[in-house]
């Protein structure tokens, strides 16, 4: 991504291409691919990459597998295990580069994670307002930490469906079509009503099969999707849309009683701050009133910082040592999206 610098790209890209060497060292016939926000184009600077290890031996069990690469990774000195998730849907082996401080996740066989790239991808192509929007509500979450799934709070992926979802099926008010200036700003006030006012997560589900209309289009409600439950009715809903019998915000338990409010209480502040633009006091901008600059640009300068401190320092010469007299990284019992 632009806005992040070459250096970044190319660190995180000569990351992957480690852990495609070990991989291959593995399992010849494997295959790495990056999927997430490090493929999309919408990552932050402290966004992990995650891959995907495709056509590894399947008569190996996934944990086994994921073991054998993190202690070729660990012997190697590239990196080093934060937790293995066997016990979920997709085990997962969470790692931490060690010289620019890189997170990285490994999953394996996971093909329909490929499917959802070409799904974004497709999307911000297609929405030319989506990646801003993304990358200034991602941060967003992340500054008030509604973005962890572990503990209740929305994925990055289901977030950008969201955004499809309105800039899909709620048009611009007529009125504002033509000022260019103001239609981002326009969208993102629209994306904190629509979802912190309007939206009924009861009955609605978040989902992009409807096709493009202007008004008048049904989606079908959570109870005909199977996804009611009384004793968490207000829990947001979103469609997969790779595979449409998920509900991507299944574990998301924070957002009616935490993230809807805090969106409504930010759209009546972007709100009040449109029309007081001139008492907007210490703020330098009406989006400095709902996020933090500081918080982006000491992450960002603390990545670049680690970045020239790894390219003067010379590579790990391979250990040669069997990678069982390396101890295995910590299993858990659960993992984020």
């Amino acid at each position: 991504a632009e806005y992040m610098g070459d250096d970044e790209q190319s660190v995180r890209e000569s990351h992957v291409e480690r852990v495609r060497e070990f991989v291959y060292k593995l399992w010849p016939e494997a295959e790495v691919h990056v999927y997430g926000s490090f493929a999309t184009g919408l990552y932050l600077p402290d966004s992990d990459i995650d891959l995907v290890v495709l056509d590894s031996p399947q008569h190996i069990a996934p944990h086994e597998r994921l073991r054998q690469l993190v202690e070729l990774m660990t012997v190697n000195k590239f990196a080093v295990c934060t937790a293995q998730y066997d016990n979920t849907r997709v085990p997962i082996a969470k790692m931490f580069e060690n010289q620019t401080g890189c997170r990285i996740d490994i999953c394996l066989d996971q093909r329909a994670a490929l499917d959802s790239v070409r799904v974004v991808r497709q999307y911000v192509s297609e929405f030319p307002e989506l990646r801003p929007l993304a990358l200034v509500l991602k941060y967003f979450m992340l500054e008030r930490q509604l973005n962890i799934v572990f503990n209740g709070g929305l994925s990055s992926h289901a977030l950008v469906i969201m955004i499809v979802y309105l800039l899909k099926y709620y048009p611009v008010p007529p009125d504002l079509e033509s000022v260019e200036d103001s239609l981002l700003a326009v969208r993102l006030i629209q994306f904190f009503y629509l979802f912190g006012c309007e939206f009924n997560p009861v009955r609605e589900v978040v989902s992009l099969r409807a096709p493009r209309a202007s008004k008048g289009f049904r989606l079908e409600s959570k109870t005909e999707r199977g996804w009611f439950v009384l004793s968490r009715a207000h829990d947001l809903a979103v469609e997969n849309p790779v595979d449409r019998t998920l509900n991507m915000t299944a574990k998301a338990t924070l957002f009616a009683h935490v993230i809807q409010p805090e969106l409504k209480r930010v759209w009546r502040l972007l709100n009040y701050a449109c029309e007081h633009m001139r008492n907007l006091g210490p703020a330098p901008s009406i989006l400095s009133t709902i996020i933090n600059p500081a918080l982006y640009y000491a992450a960002s300068k603390h990545r670049q910082a680690a970045i020239a401190a790894a390219a003067l320092r010379p590579p790990s010469p391979p250990d040669e040592r069997s990678a069982a007299d390396t101890a295995s990284c910590t299993d858990a019992d659960e993992t984020a999206e």
